[in-house]
């Protein structure tokens, strides 16, 4: 019987269990922290949006490509994200008398990365940027992080005919 208490004292000690009425010191027998500890702060969740900028404020002028493309910046983000970006003219358009629509694009970007939005205008739109010489066009962008936090945005900007 006391081969079994004296193996079993070995054992308590080797895996850091305290074998007398030292149980209540905080960094168990050998003084390595393995003894209970206090829970510390709780981890806090990313509640809040990605931020959204684009260069210039997005205030600035674009100029329509002569294919047709409109090229618009975001960024840089400060986490990854996925989002949407549509085009839509600020008001009815003199050549059809409706607020046209320039189309809406995918995106992604990487934390400390920009995204390039490249839409092709439909003919229509085009064709009311050449006559116009300038159309003011509203860019809304909806970006979400991974955890699921979205921000929305929008930015205004002149649209200038290609040279």
């Amino acid at each position: 019987m006391t081969a079994l208490v004296a193996v079993s004292v070995v054992l308590c000690l080797a895996v850091g269990l305290s074998t007398s009425s030292d149980a209540a010191a905080p960094f168990g027998p050998y003084g390595g922290g393995g003894g209970p500890q206090e829970p510390g702060p709780a981890p806090t969740l990313d509640k809040q949006g990605p931020f959204i900028t684009a260069p210039g404020g997005g205030s600035k002028a674009l100029r329509l490509s002569r294919a047709g493309v409109l090229v618009f910046a975001l960024g840089p983000f400060r986490e990854d994200v996925r989002g949407t970006v549509s085009f839509a003219t600020t008001k009815a358009v003199a050549a059809t008398k409706r607020r046209l629509s320039f189309g809406t694009k995918r995106f992604r970007a990487g934390i400390g990365k920009k995204a390039k939005v490249r839409v092709v205008l439909p003919k229509k739109a085009r064709r009311a940027v050449r006559r116009n010489g300038k159309v003011r066009v509203r860019a809304r962008v909806v970006v979400r992080d991974f955890i699921g936090n979205v921000s929305r945005k929008s930015f205004t900007f002149t649209l200038k005919r290609p040279k």
